[in-house]
């Protein structure tokens, strides 16, 4: 069985350092994959697929995954390269695909840590102040000044509850 009329489409490969290291090529691009037949392409990760469009546009994909399977040893012909790849110009976010599995763990936090990172600083420099060796006047009197900082409008309104939790503390 002939593979070839499986392929719709001419791709160029081009290597991570902008050199065209084959094509015209017969493949079978779908979705983020990218089908060839064959077995001495040089394809690397990093580099890109170039494919004319009908409409004489041409599309770029960076290459995020070469692999390469050997034909059955029944098969004259079969062994295929499958290249996993991103449209470039693509406006999907990639994070959105992202997926995250976490087990018998504690602790965890769901964001980008910002807001948990302000409050563990100011702990620690809640803590740090009153483990320093000075007179404890002056330990109310910085206390105040961050107290003051803490119950401003503007810092409440980023730290929302964060800051009265921080209040709590001094």
């Amino acid at each position: 069985m002939s593979f070839e009329r499986l392929l719709g489409d001419e791709i160029y490969i081009v290597s991570p350092s902008g050199e065209t290291t084959a094509g015209p090529v017969k493949a079978s691009v779908q979705g983020d994959k990218v089908y060839i037949f064959g077995e001495s392409l040089v394809i690397e990760e990093g580099g890109k697929v170039l494919r004319t469009l009908p409409n004489g546009r041409c599309e770029s994909r960076t290459i995020l995954q070469v692999d390469f399977n050997q034909a059955p040893v029944q098969m004259r012909q079969g062994a295929h390269y499958k290249i996993i790849t991103r449209k470039d110009s693509s406006l999907v976010d990639q994070l959105a695909k992202t997926t995250i599995n976490i087990a018998n763990s504690q602790g965890i936090q769901s964001g980008d840590g910002n807001l948990q990172s302000i409050v563990t600083s100011f702990e620690a420099l809640v803590k740090a102040i009153d483990f320093v060796n000075v007179p404890e006047d002056q330990k109310k009197d910085v206390k105040a000044k961050l107290k003051a900082f803490l119950a401003h409008p503007l810092i409440t309104t980023v730290l929302g509850s964060a800051a009265a939790k921080l209040l709590g503390m001094l």
